[in-house]
């Protein structure tokens, strides 16, 4: 429970607003309201994809997959990040844009493997952030962003902290 219920919000929340911060236009669209919440934090959490990998599977049989094969006993690991950004879903998806539809993603999982917490994961960026920006509209950071340290790949990506002025 505290590495999904703590973890991967606060990683999600601190990465939405460097994220924000680091694009001030993208930030004054979502501080001004000229954005669709729901849709802002389905493109949020598409493009930050706090949760880096999915399930390990077990091959049961040879597969070709995108012109890879894969022999049977072998073991699949998806990257979520990179699936989210497949150019074959749409154009641009390596870019953050919080007017974008976002395309169908994978960083709540899918199938029997959906995020029991969806729900709480898409409320907390759709509420949080659009209120930090408008309470907060200075917002800045405080150091350069080489200086922030992230937190390891394996459970939960996020900024360890985000110094912050106003």
């Amino acid at each position: 429970m505290l590495l999904a219920g703590y973890a991967t919000i606060s990683g999600a929340l601190g990465l939405s607003l460097l994220a924000l911060l680091l694009d001030p236009g993208q930030a004054a669209l979502v501080r001004d309201g000229r954005t669709r919440p729901d849709g802002t934090a389905e493109e949020l959490i598409r493009h930050l994809s706090v949760v880096a990998f999915g399930k390990v599977f077990q091959t049961t049989r040879d597969v070709t997959i995108a012109g890879q094969d894969i022999a049977a006993g072998e073991y699949v690991l998806c990257s979520l990040p990179s699936a989210d950004r497949d150019k074959e879903l749409a154009d641009g998806l390596d870019r953050l844009d919080v007017t974008r539809e976002p395309p169908h993603h994978l960083a709540l999982g899918h199938g029997a493997h959906h995020c029991l917490g969806a729900e709480l994961a898409r409320m907390e960026p759709r509420v949080c952030v659009p209120r930090v920006l408008r309470r907060l509209p200075g917002l800045r950071l405080r150091v350069p962003l080489a200086d922030l340290r992230f937190t390891p790949l394996n459970a939960a990506y996020g900024v360890g902290y985000l110094p912050a002025d106003w």
